[in-house]
């Protein structure tokens, strides 16, 4: 991990130099991701279960962060689910830490809702970092949906939520509605040939501590995806059930791609420079 970190460095101090990274920050997104398949039996840490793919409803998981800007799209901290630490806002910090130690000077980050809890807001606020997150239709936001639908209530507002050992934690909370599904001719689908919807499947809520409310950056965030399924293709295969040897292939693919990115950015400023 310390080989990787070290690259990352490098990468950004030359994409620095490049001037390909604003001064401001970078947008990064955090995603866990089950992209190693499993097929053994043996049981261990960081297995769970999701959906089959490939004959086998069982996968090893990764969370990772990684730039979502208009630029250079580098992977910029990686931990293994399971092995490094024990729940999901510890993961969440310790990879916000990890960005840092490279020189990521963070300006947002974007996470997806599976990351909607009041300890990840919590440790993101500690550490000084702003976040813009989908809500999960839980009783307050349901409510909250239903009210705005009502007309009872604004669509940015401050919420407050108490969890365990009696810590609040403050946000704000943007509720919007939801972008209309296109059909596969390109066109929307109208409110009649949808009929009425609930509320909570007309309008969407987002949280975030930023101070600009505007819930219409968290498209880029789509850009993670796009990166995972370059990274699964140039992934090592191995029939090797040891934790280390399949983290070293998932590396080995994430250090690929970045190579890769910083390649194309670099070819990018040449071009610009022959035309000038």
């Amino acid at each position: 991990m310390n080989d990787f970190a070290s690259s990352v460095r490098l990468q950004l101090d030359a994409m620095h130099e490049f001037g390909q990274v604003a001064d401001e920050g970078m947008a990064i997104a955090i995603d866990m991701h089950l992209i190693i398949p499993r097929w053994d039996k043996k049981s261990g840490t960081g297995l769970t279960r999701s959906r089959r793919k490939n004959s086998t409803g069982t996968f090893e998981r990764d969370i990772t962060a990684q730039c979502v800007d208009g630029g250079p799209r580098l992977v910029l901290g990686v931990l293994h689910m399971g092995v490094v630490l024990e729940d999901v806002p510890s993961f969440v910090h310790s990879l916000i830490a990890m960005c840092h130690s490279v020189g990521c000077n963070i300006r947002a980050v974007l996470l997806d809702c599976e990351f909607f809890s009041t300890r990840v807001f919590e440790a993101l606020g500690k550490m000084g970092v702003r976040y813009l997150a989908p809500c999960k239709n839980t009783d307050i936001v349901v409510d909250a949906i239903a009210e705005i639908a009502a007309g009872r209530r604004p669509a940015v507002s401050e919420m407050c939520t108490t969890y365990a050992y009696g810590v609040s934690v403050r946000y704000t909370i943007i509720i919007t509605e939801r972008r209309k599904k296109k059909k596969k001719s390109g066109k929307e689908n109208s409110d009649e040939e949808g009929g009425d919807l609930a509320p909570k499947e007309k309008f969407i809520g987002f949280v975030t501590n930023m101070q600009l409310k505007d819930s219409e950056r968290y498209p880029k965030r789509v850009g993670i995806k796009t990166g995972y399924r370059m990274m699964e293709e140039a992934r090592a295969r191995t029939r090797s059930t040891k934790t280390v040897s399949r983290i070293f292939c998932f590396l080995y693919s994430v250090v690929m791609f970045n190579a890769w990115v910083r390649i194309n950015a670099m070819l990018c400023c040449v071009q610009i420079c022959q035309k000038c």
